[in-house]
């Protein structure tokens, strides 16, 4: 048997409510839809789905909680004379997220009408109820002036009754008749020339932020992450699907654990966190992953923090980029919580908790940076032997971080081969790293993280990189050069000079010399240049830089 009545009822909206409303307290869908989730959350839903109907201009949210009766239905879109009930855990055992009632109505400044159905276990009734937004909010989402200070909406519902609904519960959401404006940011394509969230497809935009906001855990293989924040075993966890698929927290992708704690008391124990600290050792990206994700009852607030650490150093901002992580709130912070959930209001125990994220920012940032520092030196070191600066990846900080330009510059900037063995012995020790010799001639430089250990081959020991040409580097060698000449290319890579030739002892700039003199034997070895074009070469150059004692008597 079935049956059908129809009823309406009425809602008051206070005019601050209408303010917040309208001014969007819930500042973009995405979070909006958050909100809906948080209540499926808190009425025990095991399951919520998130359906995104392009025909339709519809979004549809579907849990299996306990659902509502009429009473309670009513009482749910009731915002101005109801408030969330004080338990701070579920039937469930979750912790309540909802502290102000606000639920359904935080998504009307996005769509013209939205459509509630619901219905509790061991009832053979479905009820339904619409609510308008017409009424006070236009379809750019503001607020249509003038507007009594309290608003009084009447709703349309009915009651089904069937004897089939009896195993049934849950509540279903539709948001009809999407706003134009926020419809187009839906169906918005990609941008890859932006490098945060804004950079995803209008559709993968609500993804990311479900991801990021909802109360729902890692995936099973998000290391570090998960081996931190473990899935609770206090109660069941929530799955979270969108457009069919299942969804879980955003992670940084190739994520090392840097720094965690499992539980920390402040303020006079009256707030307690836990936090992990993590990098990629590259930028990380989006960038809005960068920086301490705060969250509260398994709620992110706001997105992730960097709590205004440039205010001590511009360049300790710089290394954030390579930071993320997660503080989880175990108790504190309750009553400063925005009415949007995106902000922790500014109070005494929020100064002692951002210093103290500061320290522990500040902290990692300086040790990313001796990571940078180390990388780049044992790099400059390997392109001094011949590694092509594009190889040199050893793993202290990944090449996204250090370029091969920065360890091509030192290694041509350096005085000597010992000049960079001290720069990087002093670097590598100052993380923690020790430097071995080995006769090795297969690689100039290898390291062993396991083990802390970077092994510098002795095979080229006293080779120096002079310049840098398209093809390879030339390296300066110790070698018998005849006393007449200046220099010998000894092979294409290898080149030695006679310190003793009048050239050496005139001039100052000896560097700009051996560039200039490496450069065209190099073409005299690969036969572009002739005989007779070298030695004109090396009479010019005695000619800029002879000394009256010298004149032109020697052989080149």
């Amino acid at each position: 048997m079935s049956s059908e009545e129809e009823w309406s009822t009425s809602i008051k909206v206070g005019e601050a409510i209408v303010d917040l409303l309208s001014g969007r307290i819930y500042r973009t869908l995405p979070i909006a839809l958050k909100e809906l989730v948080s209540n499926a959350w808190d009425a025990g839903a095991k399951n919520v789905q998130i359906f995104i109907h392009e025909d339709k201009k519809q979004i549809a949210i579907i849990d299996d909680g306990k659902g509502m009766t009429r009473p309670g239905l009513e009482n749910y879109v009731n915002i101005a004379i109801t408030s969330k009930s004080n338990e701070t855990k579920t039937q469930e055992g979750r912790p309540v997220i909802g502290i102000y009632g606000i639920g359904v109505l935080s998504t009307l400044p996005f769509c013209k009408k939205v459509t509630v159905q619901t219905t509790v276990k061991d009832s053979d009734e479905i009820n339904f109820i619409s609510i308008s937004s017409e009424k006070w909010i236009d379809e750019e989402g503001h607020r249509k002036p003038p507007t009594p200070k309290e608003l009084t909406v009447e709703c349309p519902g009915r009651t089904e009754a069937d004897d089939r609904l009896k195993d049934e519960q849950g509540t279903t959401i539709l948001l009809e008749d999407i706003f134009s404006a926020e419809w187009d940011l839906i169906l918005e394509p990609a941008n890859p020339r932006k490098k945060d969230y804004m950079g995803l497809s209008g559709l993968a935009r609500i993804k990311w932020f479900l991801q990021q906001y909802a109360p729902i855990e890692y995936h099973p293989e998000a290391h570090p992450y998960v081996d931190f924040f473990r899935p609770p075993t206090e109660y069941e966890p929530m799955n979270l699907y969108y457009n069919g698929e299942k969804l879980f927290r955003n992670a940084i992708k190739g994520a090392e654990k840097l720094e965690t704690e499992d539980k920390i008391s402040i303020a006079g124990g009256n707030v307690v966190f836990r936090y992990l600290i993590v990098s990629p050792k590259h930028s990380v990206e989006p960038e809005d992953l960068r920086g301490l994700q705060i969250r509260m009852k398994n709620v992110a607030i706001g997105l992730p923090t960097h709590f205004d650490i440039y205010t001590r150093s511009p360049k300790l901002y710089g290394r954030m980029r390579y930071i993320g992580g997660e503080i989880e709130i175990i108790k504190g912070f309750e009553n400063q919580l925005s009415l949007d959930r995106e902000n922790i209001i500014t109070c005494p125990e929020w100064i002692e908790f951002s210093e103290f994220f500061r320290t522990r920012l500040e902290k990692q940032a300086n040790s990313l940076q001796d990571l940078a520092e180390a990388e780049a030196d044992v790099g400059a070191l390997a392109v001094s032997s011949g590694v092509p600066s594009q190889k040199t990846d050893y793993g202290f900080l990944s090449k996204k971080a250090v370029r091969g330009s920065t360890k091509n510059k030192r290694a041509l900037s350096a005085k000597s081969k010992n000049e960079l063995i001290t720069n990087l012995k002093k670097s590598v020790e100052k993380v923690g790293y020790s430097v071995q010799e080995t006769p090795i001639k297969e690689t100039p430089i290898s390291v062993d993280h396991e083990k802390k250990i970077v092994y510098v081959s002795t095979e080229k020991k006293n080779e120096i990189s002079i310049i840098r040409l398209q093809q390879c580097s030339i390296f300066e060698v110790e070698g018998t050069v005849e006393k007449e000449n200046i220099a010998e290319l000894l092979d294409d890579k290898s080149i030695a000079f006679n310190y003793s030739h009048p050239l050496f002892k005139v001039s100052k700039d000896k560097k700009t010399i051996k560039e200039l003199i490496s450069i065209v034997y190099h073409l005299h070895y690969q036969n572009r240049l002739t005989d007779e074009g070298l030695k004109a070469f090396n009479n010019i150059l005695l000619e800029t830089y002879k000394d009256d004692e010298y004149g032109d008597s020697h052989n080149y």
